[in-house]
């Protein structure tokens, strides 16, 4: 995970096969993440999601996401 100059959160993540993982992507409401470029709440192996407190939460399925947000607003 990592935060640049351009005010992006970026999360790459590798979930094994025949796994599953919960992904939290910190202060960005879910409508405001992308995952490939594209919607993540539209993305290949994204199941449900939801807002929390503190950001949002996706969950996938095996294989490998590219998660990004706007950070520091």
């Amino acid at each position: 995970m990592h935060a640049c100059r351009s005010n992006t959160f970026k999360l790459h993540v590798v979930v094994p096969p025949n796994t599953t993982a919960t992904v939290r992507v910190p202060g960005a409401k879910v409508g405001d993440v992308k995952e490939g470029g594209g919607p993540a709440v539209k993305a290949r192996g994204v199941g449900s999601f939801q807002n929390v407190e503190d950001g949002s939460e996706f969950d996938v399925g095996s294989g490998s996401y590219q998660f990004s947000a706007p950070y520091g607003r």
